[in-house]
C-alpha cells in the first residue's frame, strides 16, 4: 500500500526529478554557460519554442545555426549564430566547443540531406569528444528543459535509497 502522503514509487519526488536526476547519473551536468541549438524543422522549432523560453529565462547564453537564430528573435529571443562546421568560417560552432563556451547542445537534424546529416555528425562527434551533453530528440529535450525548470534550485536533494520506499 502506498503511503498517504502519495510519494511516487519512482527515485525522486516526480517524475521530472527522477529523470534529471538519471539523466545526471549518466553524466549529464546541469548547462551554466551556453546552450548551441540547431532545432531541425519549422514544426520542431514551433514544437520547442515554450521551453526554449524556459531556458531562456534561466540566463542562459544562446548560440543557434542561422535559421534557428532567425527563428528565435521573431518570437524575442537572441542567439549569437555560429557557422556549420563544413562553412570552415568563424565564429564557427567546432571552435565554440573547442574553446568550452557550450555546455549543452540540442541538435534535431532538419533533413536527410548529407550536408545536413555530415554538419550535425560533426557536430555531435565533437560534443561528445569534448564530454558536452548532447541532445538529440526533441521529446527528450524538452523533458530536459522541464526537469531542469522544475528542478531549477538543484538542491537535488540526495536521498538515500531507503528514504524512497
Amino acid at each position: 500500500e502506498m503511503a498517504s502522503t502519495g510519494e511516487v514509487a519512482c527515485l525522486g519526488d516526480d517524475f521530472n526529478e527522477a529523470f534529471l536526476k538519471s539523466f545526471l547519473s549518466t553524466g549529464y551536468r546541469i548547462p551554466q554557460k551556453g546552450v548551441m541549438l540547431s532545432t531541425g524543422t519549422l514544426k520542431e522549432k514551433a514544437d520547442f519554442l515554450s521551453d526554449t523560453q524556459m531556458l531562456y529565462e534561466m540566463g542562459l547564453k544562446f548560440y543557434a545555426t542561422n535559421g534557428t537564430a532567425k527563428f528565435l528573435k521573431e518570437h524575442g529571443i537572441e542567439a549569437e549564430i555560429l557557422n556549420w562546421p563544413l562553412e570552415k568560417k568563424e565564429p564557427n560552432i567546432m571552435t565554440y566547443l573547442n574553446e568550452g563556451k557550450i555546455d549543452l547542445v540540442i541538435n534535431i537534424p532538419k533533413n536527410q540531406e548529407k550536408y545536413e546529416l555530415d554538419n550535425d555528425y560533426l557536430i555531435r562527434r565533437k560534443a561528445v569528444d569534448m564530454n558536452v551533453n548532447l541532445i538529440t530528440n526533441i521529446q527528450v529535450a524538452k523533458r530536459f528543459v522541464k526537469s531542469l525548470e522544475q528542478n531549477k534550485e538543484l538542491s537535488l536533494s540526495v536521498k538515500s535509497w531507503d528514504e524512497y520506499n
